[in-house]
């Protein structure tokens, strides 16, 4: 990831009694390195890679370069 100085100089910016949340779909080596410089104390929530999650769910990805688009093109696939 490549910021991990900038991450440091955030958390000390920020208040001791804050709540932080870190989500990631994979807990890499460097996830884990970022949950070290951010995070006190973390309760970790995980899905068990054994059992599959709804195996007929289909993910898609779309990208939508104009920022501005982004909205309606969102409304048009839910209907």
């Amino acid at each position: 990831m490549g910021f991990q100085e900038e991450i440091k100089q955030i958390v000390k910016m920020c208040p001791k009694n804050r709540q932080t949340m870190l989500f990631s779909a994979t807990m890499t080596d460097k996830v884990n390195e970022l949950v070290g410089l951010s995070l006190n104390n973390p309760a970790r929530v995980g899905v068990d890679p054994i059992f599959q999650v709804a195996p007929e769910l289909t993910q898609e990805f779309v990208r939508v370069r104009q920022e501005e688009e982004r909205e309606a093109i969102l409304m048009g696939m839910i209907k």
